[in-house]
């Protein structure tokens, strides 16, 4: 899976920059990397004896569901944290530290909405609404984020990001229950160990940053499946509307194989004023095909929600009760084994320390 992934990634990232999206370059790698994440899902399913995926996840619609919330929902926060720094800095002319300050609704409203959420779901014992909820606004979010542009007031785009990041922060915590809650009690932690890969299991990055700090944490608090999805997508969109909308004037003077968009961005506080206007009409256009992708992949999330069924979790009680019952089941496996398993221990369980003891105890405990 990570192998098919990088491929994917690396033509979504040479596609319309380096090279042509029809290359063979571009296709080859989309189709062989397409194909290795097509057979990853069916070895999973039908070889593996031990495999990554859950069993679940092929059984159960509500399992399903819930993986897929948490795919859509690292595509579009990713997108966000990343690339909102970049608008303020390429189109508003924001300095590094004065976007690290603007984005301070992002660091403060996710994880208040994602704490309120875990309340809410504490209390009402549901989660399926949350989640209706949480893709309603980040559908609306993404909407009312492509209406910035470079002439957009600093009250605006300020104001503009609650609504997806209050998106944002429900989803973190409701899609968690729909992968846990249909989960049997004994495979809670493999479920939420593929739960945690689907949503950073890798990271993708620019080998330029526009914004070191906020780019910092996130390298340091995302990664890679859904999260490098995001970027990769959103990477590509920006590069490649930025040299359709850029003026040739102004590309020609940049150095050959480099990224234009954050070759520019440090550029554009110098440029003569007319044309500095003409590159942040550009970012601001370009992040704005950002916003309607991810409007189309919020919207995907929505509809994931259709396959979740409410599932009555289970209480701290119910948790205890099974810690004990299996507690009593290993006693009495011991029991057995200490009253028929002496009868051959000196010819085939070995001291007690020995490996073919603790072989006949795990053979005690299966029976």
């Amino acid at each position: 899976m990570t192998g098919s992934t990088v491929l994917v990634f690396l033509a979504t990232t040479w596609g319309g920059l380096t090279f042509p999206w029809a290359s063979p370059q571009v296709l080859s790698l989309l189709i062989i990397g397409g194909i290795g994440m097509l057979l990853f899902f069916v070895i999973e399913r039908y070889w593996l004896k031990g495999p990554t995926i859950p069993k679940a996840f092929f059984t159960d619609r509500t399992t399903f569901g819930g993986y897929l919330g948490t795919f859509f929902h690292g595509i579009c926060s990713i997108a966000t944290i990343y690339y909102y720094p970049v608008y303020l800095q390429a189109a508003q002319g924001a300095t590094s530290l004065a976007a690290d300050v603007d984005v301070l609704p992002l660091a403060t409203v996710i994880p208040a909405a994602a704490i309120l959420t875990g309340l809410s779901v504490n209390i009402s014992d549901r989660y399926r609404p949350q989640s209706f909820v949480g893709w309603a606004f980040m559908i609306v979010g993404f909407g009312l984020l492509s209406l910035l542009d470079e002439h957009s007031s600093r009250a605006m785009y300020l104001a503009l990001q609650v609504p997806v990041t209050v998106g944002i922060g429900i989803i973190w915590i409701s899609s968690q229950f729909a992968v846990l809650a249909p989960a049997p009690a004994a495979s809670v932690t493999h479920a939420l160990a593929f739960f945690t890969f689907t949503r950073t299991v890798a990271q993708v990055s620019r080998p330029a940053r526009p914004s070191a700090a906020c780019h910092l944490r996130v390298a340091n608090t995302t990664g890679v499946i859904a999260q490098g999805w995001g970027i990769v997508i959103g990477g590509a969109i920006l590069q490649n509307v930025l040299l359709r909308e850029l003026p040739t004037s102004f590309t020609s003077t940049l150095p050959k194989g480099v990224q234009v968009a954050y070759a520019t961005i440090e550029t554009i506080s110098s440029l003569p004023e007319a044309l500095k206007w003409e590159v942040r009409a550009a970012f601001a256009r370009a992040t704005q095909q950002i916003w309607f992708v991810m409007l189309g992949v919020a919207g995907a999330g929505f509809l994931s929600c259709f396959l979740l069924r409410e599932v009555r979790m289970r209480g701290l009680e119910e948790e205890d009760n099974w810690s004990t019952f299996s507690e009593d089941v290993r006693d009495m496996s011991l029991d057995g084994y200490a009253h028929d398993g002496h009868r051959d221990s000196s010819a085939t369980d070995g001291p007690p320390d020995s490996p073919t003891h603790e072989i006949s105890v795990e053979a005690g405990l299966l029976r």
